[in-house]
């Protein structure tokens, strides 16, 4: 009788009939309670289908708690390696996803992972799932570089076992569509859409929620291509499939709901896109919860259509609503970038919206919410949460684990380039396995210590505690730029002293070009400082262009300023603000002294570390990539005499795109970078207490024995000058490339367990390794003040990594470098930070300068530099405006 009513609650259930589904299933598991007691089989099998049932009918709460239940009797009777389990924790990381909580998905999430790869081994059906679980996880994270590489690995994996026409193939395709959709690739989404649905017809037919789904997304691929005539009536479609498959009152109604109201707000239909945006707003309250990420999207959705009907009024209270629903879910979003990246900020509209309506001093407030928050929150838990002895050890050894893993794996990778043998293949199973393991128990972790020791999400710096960080002649100056649907580009600076409220000025917007394009001069002149042949007349308009737009409306509140902390993690970002001149070529450089910061929040964040205690300087350089270049090394004289001996043709910093294509070959064809050896003994000779790694010293061994031992600590200053591999895509592997020769066998490391050295060291690694009390880090390379863009962070890279592992302050850079001009760029910059000394160091003949001082002193000096042929070969900005700093600027 059970196992019939079971039979009948599947069949209403596919055919959407969820009361009757729901009543069979609880008198079958009422039946087998009764014949076999709680921990019978059958009685956590139809735990786990009711729990199901839930899941698709949108109770999602209720759902979540069987699925609980269901975890907890199967880890109890089978044990930790139960293919039962498995399901159960996989079913309930999904319906934790569904909520919103993504930060208490992912522990789940990875132990059903590692209990199918322990059982099932590499490739299997169940594997699948997993996997293709934990890419829509870090796609609600906004994750979509590592989201899209799991999503193929499945794809891949459903095609050999499951075939080409099977359904989840169809939705392997749809969420590899999804991810190009959100990177902007709708031309390479809409083949990949029409393939799966044209397989989730045959499967299912015309009526099935997800031949819904994939014309909804379709639709929005002719959408957002501009097609509006040809994805209206898809968008009907799938909204009225929704409605017959799963009722008015579902959560997955909503999704077709919304798109179909932005298509109509593009349309400019706003009565009809009104009605929906509320429609789909009611559904996701009700069902998914006032903290759900969709929730608050939909306000933004909402607000903006207000927005662009000039309705500011009417918006400010759905963001103001928006920003409570955001606040809420960040909590749930995991950390780091997750916080930031899992949903659209409503702060910058909100912002926006209290300016139009005058309302200037909750506008500051908001606009500090959107900026550099992920950071913020790092610098907070690094700074403020005090761990237990037993967790700093767990979390430390952890940590490290997983790095000797990662690396040893990734020198696996390449050994098996050359070395195909099943001993290296099985050795990487075995690695890929324990590294599942780790994670998951970095992922558990974390959760646990996120729950115990909360961080204050939500929290920013107050306006006084901000000016507390300030002097008489400093200011804090930021801008704020919203587009509006179908309306206009809202611009605005604002400036923040040490007394008095925050001043604001609402800013021209550059439409002189025939597209009206709001951010042509900035683009243009980011283009132009990097290129060393455009020409000065072309730099010098743009350059007034922008000082026209962002800086002249904020000089009436600049009065008396000497020190500006420029915050440019939105618009701005990537832009040195010193070259910016006026009508009269005088440039903002010249007129202030200026260092970054991504937030007003983390200068002050910044300002209140300790003074380091050690006053050591690191200096690093010169490493070696292939062994032809240390014979070289060892036959040069290694003074101050090799200024001489570079060659006058420019050397450029080189940059690997990405860390992906940093093969050996690839590494051992860097060219030296000669200058820095110059650089790194010019600097030698004006630092105090310096140690100094050359050549084959400097090494990851040697920064790898300086961590562990404590040592690190001991540098007030680090200088580090070499190539480096940027990352825009996945930035916590950007790397500083050190020493590649004499690096012991990874084969052999990895079969005795030891640590592989790639001679790379990643922003990962220095998150996760590097403890420092470092006043200073020069990071002496190409880009490195770049790596991913993200909205309202700026760019991620090194520089989230070296303010986590503890410094001060940051000397970066925006684009390549030259290697001699950087080369005396830096040793003025040394000589002015900490005084400078006649060539026998016999006494000072300068006074040392603040950090931000020295490297305006240093960049107007090489400007200005005038070489033995009476040239100024380095006037152009491009040799002098690409390092900046950011952080404290003391």
């Amino acid at each position: 009788m059970a196992t019939a009513l079971n039979n009948l609650s599947v069949v209403t259930q596919n055919r959407g009939d969820y009361d009757a589904a729901e009543a069979f299933i609880l008198e079958a598991l009422s039946i087998y309670r009764e014949l076999f007691g709680n921990d019978h089989t059958q009685v956590r099998t139809s735990l786990n289908n009711l729990a199901a049932l839930y899941y698709r009918r949108g109770d999602f709460a209720a759902a979540e708690s069987i699925f609980r239940e269901s975890a907890a009797l199967n880890r109890r009777i089978e044990g930790d390696d139960s293919t039962n389990l498995s399901r159960s924790l996989h079913n309930l990381a999904m319906t934790m996803q569904a909520r919103g909580n993504y930060a208490g998905a992912e522990p789940a999430y990875r132990e059903a992972l590692l209990i199918r790869r322990r059982v099932h081994g590499e490739e299997h059906a169940s594997v699948a799932t997993s996997l293709y679980g934990l890419a829509m996880l870090q796609q609600r994270r906004g994750d979509y570089v590592t989201a899209g590489a799991l999503h193929q690995e499945t794809l891949a994996m459903r095609r050999k076992l499951l075939g080409d026409g099977h359904p989840r193939v169809s939705t392997s395709l749809h969420s590899i569509a999804a991810i190009k959709m959100l990177q902007g690739d709708y031309a390479g989404a809409e083949p990949l859409l029409r393939e799966a649905l044209a397989i989730s017809r045959k499967v299912y037919g015309e009526e099935h929620i997800q031949v819904s789904t994939d014309i909804s997304s379709l639709a929005r691929v002719l959408r957002s291509q501009g097609d509006y005539e040809a994805a209206e009536p898809l968008y009907r479609e799938a909204l009225a499939i929704s409605k017959a498959v799963l009722g008015k009152e579902h959560s997955r109604v909503a999704a077709p709901t919304h798109g179909l109201a932005v298509l109509l707000r593009l349309k400019g239909e706003h009565a009809e896109s009104e009605a929906l945006f509320v429609a789909a707003l009611e559904l996701r309250r009700e069902l998914l919860g006032e903290s759900h990420p969709l929730v608050s999207a939909t306000l933004i959705s909402l607000a903006g259509l207000h927005m662009s009907q000039g309705d500011y009024a009417s918006a400010e209270p759905l963001l103001t609503e928006a920003a409570e629903s955001y606040e809420a879910a960040r909590l749930s979003a995991g950390s780091g970038l997750a916080t930031t990246t899992f949903a659209k900020s409503p702060y910058p509209e909100l912002a926006a919206t209290r300016l139009e309506l005058g309302m200037e001093d909750e506008a500051w407030p908001a606009c500090e919410l959107s900026l550099g928050r992920a950071l913020a929150d790092m610098l907070w838990v690094s700074g403020e949460r005090r761990l237990a002895d037993h967790e700093v050890v767990r979390e430390h050894s952890i940590r490290l684990a997983l790095s000797d893993a990662e690396k040893l794996l990734a020198g696996l990778e390449r050994e098996a380039e050359v070395d195909p043998s099943a001993a290296v293949s099985d050795r990487m199973a075995e690695l890929r396995l324990e590294i599942t393991a780790l994670e998951a128990d970095w992922s558990a972790l974390q959760t646990e210590l996120a729950s115990e020791y909360p961080v204050a999400s939500g929290q920013v710096k107050s306006l006084e505690e901000v000016q507390a960080s300030l002097g008489d002649g400093e200011a804090i100056v930021g801008w704020l730029d919203v587009g509006v649907t179908g309306g206009e580009h809202l611009a605005w600076g604002y400036v923040v002293r040490r007394d008095g409220p925050v001043a604001w000025a609402k800013l021209p917007v550059d439409g002189s070009d025939a597209d009206g394009d709001p951010y042509d001069a900035r683009d243009a002149l980011s283009a132009a400082l990097s290129d060393v042949a455009t020409p000065g007349l072309a730099l010098r308009r743009d350059a007034r262009r922008m000082w026209a737009q962002r800086v002249e409306p904020l000089l009436p509140f600049l009065d008396g300023v000497e020190y500006v902390t420029a915050v440019t993690s939105g618009a701005m970002s990537g832009l040195p603000l010193e070259v910016f001149a006026n009508p009269d070529g005088e440039t903002l450089g010249e007129r202030f002294i200026v260092a970054y910061a991504p937030s007003a929040s983390i200068y002050a964040l910044l300002a209140e570390r300790d003074e380091p205690a050690g006053a050591r300087t690191l200096l690093v350089g010169d490493p070696p990539y292939n062994d032809d270049q240390l014979a070289q090394m060892e036959d040069e004289s290694l003074t101050g005499e090799l200024y001489a001996a570079i060659d006058t043709a420019p050397v450029d910093g080189w940059v690997l795109r990405s860390a992906l294509g940093a093969n050996r070959e690839a590494l051992s064809s860097l060219p030296r970078l000669p200058g820095s050896r110059a650089e790194i003994e010019g600097i030698s000779s004006a630092t105090p207490s310096p140690t100094v790694l050359l050549g084959p010293s400097a090494s990851e061994e040697e920064f790898l024995a300086l961590s562990e031992s404590g040592e690190l600590r001991e540098f007030s200053t680090l200088h580090i000058a070499t190539h480096a591999i940027m990352d825009s895509e996945h930035p916590d592997n950007s790397a500083l490339v050190m020493s590649q020769t004499g690096l012991p066998d990874a084969l052999e490391a990895a079969t005795t367990g030891g640590r592989i050295y790639d001679g790379l060291i990643s922003a990962k690694e220095i998150a996760r390794e590097w403890d420092l009390d470092a006043d200073l880090v020069t990071l002496s390379a190409c880009e490195t003040g770049l790596g991913r863009k993200v909205s309202g962070e700026g760019h991620i890279g090194f520089a989230h990594a070296l303010f986590q592992a503890g410094a001060r302050s940051l000397l970066v850079s925006l684009w390549k470098v030259e290697d001699r001009a950087t080369a005396l760029f830096m040793r003025r910059f040394y000589e002015d930070l900490f005084g400078r000394y006649d060539g026998e160091r016999a006494g000072r003949v300068a006074e040392s300068m603040s950090k931000a001082e020295a490297l305006r002193e240093a960049k107007f000096w090489l400007r200005d530099y005038v070489d033995d042929s009476g040239r100024t070969p380095y006037e152009h900005p491009y040799y002098w405006s690409a390092f900046v700093l950011i952080g404290d600027r003391s």
